[in-house]
């Protein structure tokens, strides 16, 4: 009996590594039908989906814990603004945001593949939150827009920590770091923060904010000063729009509309060249 109880509970973890695996592989899976490419193509417009928390570098587990990738992004992004078939890019987006590193790299490698820089028109819908890194993305876009419930905006960075050292000693136990140079491996969560650790964290959270906020006032043309009034915050439909963070509130396929009629305009001035 307790044989097959065991036999049970390994099939039953089997079947859940199994369906991990599915998920994981899933956006690897997404691709075309017709094209076989890893992204759809509707009408001479490449669809790229964005959806979940933007780590540095993705792994295979990505679709199973909602992460995606820059370098995956990037590899999708270049591939579309290489590929003759498409003439514009959708970006459906819906990300609260995510890491620093990976960021500015990322978004200064798809500028560049726009219509502004020279590429091909890349317009993002918002479906429904574009915050944080994940409006440094949207705002290099050519163009943003949103249904009246998007969610955009909360331009600033954070720093979490946390210390159990205090709990350590309530339960009698004793931690010794020791130390090569003085400034060594500080903030962990081993022992109190000093404030020079404390002072050294805020400095990077304020860089990292400095840099987002130079990027997004860029892109977008948006004055840092009305950046810094927006105090971190996140805004929705009209409001988002008055702030200058989207170009329109409108349904999806108003704004699907809009980058079609631009798909269009390029191919006919294409036909009048040749």
């Amino acid at each position: 009996a307790a044989l097959g109880a065991i036999d049970s509970e390994a099939r039953a973890i089997a079947m859940r590594v199994a369906e991990v695996e599915r998920l994981a592989l899933a956006r690897d899976a997404q691709f075309d039908r017709e094209s076989r490419k890893p992204y759809r193509v509707t009408g001479n417009i490449a669809v790229i989906e964005i959806d979940g928390v933007l780590v540095h570098k993705g792994g295979w587990l990505d679709a199973a814990c909602g992460f995606v990738g820059y370098n995956y992004l990037l590899s999708i992004f270049e591939e579309a603004s290489h590929d003759p078939d498409v003439r514009g890019i959708w970006v459906d987006m819906n990300s609260p945001g995510g890491a620093v590193a990976g960021l500015f790299e990322f978004v200064s490698e798809l500028a560049e593949l726009t219509a502004a820089a020279g590429g091909k028109p890349i317009h993002a819908w918002v479906n429904e939150m574009a915050c944080s890194a994940g409006y440094a993305v949207l705002s290099v876009c050519d163009k943003a827009y949103g249904p009246i419930t998007a969610t955009v905006g909360s331009i600033g960075c954070i720093a979490t920590t946390k210390t159990i050292n205090r709990a350590l000693d309530s339960a009698g136990v004793d931690v010794e770091v020791f130390r090569s140079r003085p400034r060594k491996a500080r903030g962990g969560p081993l022992e109190a923060m000093d404030d020079e650790t404390r002072a050294s964290i805020q400095r990077s959270v304020d860089m990292a904010d400095d840099l987002l906020a130079e990027l997004v006032a860029a892109a977008r043309g948006i004055s840092l000063a009305s950046i810094d009034e927006m105090a971190g915050d996140a805004f929705e439909g009209r409001e988002a729009l008055s702030q200058g963070l989207l170009d329109g509130i409108m349904s999806e396929r108003e704004a699907w509309a809009q980058l079609e009629r631009r798909v269009e305009k390029s191919k006919n001035g294409n036909r009048r060249a040749a």
